[in-house]
């Protein structure tokens, strides 16, 4: 090769150079993104959705965004005209804004972001969609009466927080909950219903609560829909609201199902 370039021109050389130097550049690129995908998938958890770097979903226009949100109604068996006039109402976008206001007071600024809660108080958040498996143990250690921080392991450790002293809004009359409200642990989770990584962690969050018993575990849902990158979310997140003010508890959790299994 050495030869080869030393036989040309000048011109040529310089001109051959500047080509390898893309090229080298451009390998580089492509080997640093397949390292970011499968970073945090390797480390066990899942990038949080986030407003800067965020993955943003497919958008869809206002219409199909109605149609899907009356589809589901239907499924689940909501009165169709007092669905939609609630729908079209938009009364529950302050609630939505105060729980995404709520969540960035915690820290939380990308989804699924989880602020967890023992006998004792706070005891730390969760940033990303976490294994079953850690959320298992650290659920176990606080029923236990243990130190939850100390069994999070290194590589999950950017993603966890230490919350003992955290402000944060106590789970009330106004919160959606499967579980007890008076439950020892409870997983508050901030979620958005058009963010990928929260649809996959759904399952995780449904598989704890049919685990444990509704006086040691609940889960609370609240909305963080990040709107610079999914569109949907928000009229989502009101549409639920009003899944719950015709059907109940259960007629908001039969919509947030029917959303994530989307």
């Amino acid at each position: 090769m050495r030869d080869q370039q030393s036989a040309m021109s000048p011109k040529i050389s310089f001109l051959f150079g500047i080509v390898t130097a893309v090229a080298v550049v451009s390998l580089a690129g492509v080997v640093f993104l397949l390292s970011k995908q499968g970073g945090a998938g390797g480390g066990g958890a899942d990038n949080s959705d986030n407003g800067s770097t965020g993955e943003a979903s497919p958008s869809a226009s206002p219409a199909d965004v109605s149609k899907i949100i009356s589809d589901i109604g239907e499924k689940i068996g909501l009165n169709a005209d007092a669905f939609d006039s609630c729908v079209q109402s938009g009364k529950y976008a302050e609630k939505v804004n105060s729980d995404s206001s709520d969540a960035q007071k915690a820290g939380g600024n990308g989804t699924p972001f989880t602020v967890i809660v023992g006998p004792n108080g706070p005891a730390m958040t969760v940033s990303g969609a976490l294994p079953v498996e850690f959320f298992k143990t650290i659920i176990d250690t606080l029923l236990a009466g243990g130190n939850a921080m100390e069994k999070v392991t290194p590589e999950l450790q950017p993603y966890v927080t230490e919350a003992k002293n955290l402000a944060y809004k106590q789970v009330d009359g106004d919160d959606h909950i499967r579980g007890s409200a008076e439950a020892k642990v409870k997983l508050i989770e901030y979620s958005d219903f058009q963010c990928p990584f929260c649809k996959r962690h759904h399952p995780v969050m449904q598989e704890l609560a049919s685990t444990y018993n509704e006086n040691d575990f609940a889960w609370v849902y609240r909305h963080l829909p990040l709107t610079s990158i999914h569109p949907q979310a928000q009229p989502l997140a009101e549409a639920s609201e009003c899944a719950e003010e015709i059907g109940g508890n259960d007629g908001f959790w039969a919509f947030a199902d029917s959303v994530m299994a989307q």
